[in-house]
């Protein structure tokens, strides 16, 4: 399934046929986001044009809208969650373990998602102490962006909630 921007990037997924009865996508700039309802492999998403938008009978969801991540991949998404909650959103009260490959294997920080103060946004605070649990409460731990931890490589894996 492609995340929010590769659907931008890849335009209208309507198909097209040529005169020569060759089919292709329209790749025209999209508005929206087309939802395909789950038949058998999940539900899906493309996007379309203002043309093909107009066809009667199609749900969609206007390109402005898309109100949460949570209908499409994102980039700020857990890659693995050992909890009960089916959220995939970090959320203020997550812990977990924010994993990337180095030179030596893997590094593996725990983490708790908490609310910046001044801007109210999620943000990571990595317990970098030795032998660190993800459920441990961070005394003094280091406030990293959500977007500087994908950009830095890592992955996120909630462990639980409080």
């Amino acid at each position: 399934m492609l995340n929010l921007k590769e659907l931008i990037d890849v335009g209208c997924a309507q198909t097209m046929v040529d005169s020569d009865g060759q089919i292709y996508p329209c790749s025209k700039p999209i508005v929206a986001i087309r939802h395909w309802p789950d038949y058998g492999e999940g539900d899906s998403y493309s996007g379309v044009c203002q043309q093909h938008s107009q066809q009667a009978g199609i749900e969609l969801i206007p390109l402005k809208n898309v109100p949460n991540p949570l209908l499409l991949p994102f980039y700020l998404t857990y890659e693995d969650i050992d909890d009960s909650s089916p959220s995939t959103q970090p959320q203020v009260g997550d812990y977990g373990v924010a994993v990337r490959e180095n030179a030596h294997g893997q590094e593996e920080i725990p983490f708790h998602i908490e609310q910046e103060e001044h801007t109210g946004l999620p943000v990571a605070v990595l317990n970098t102490q030795l032998y660190a649990k993800p459920e441990d409460d961070i005394e003094d731990g280091q406030y990293v962006s959500l977007f500087q931890l994908y950009i830095d490589g890592f992955e996120l894996s909630r462990t639980g909630r409080k």
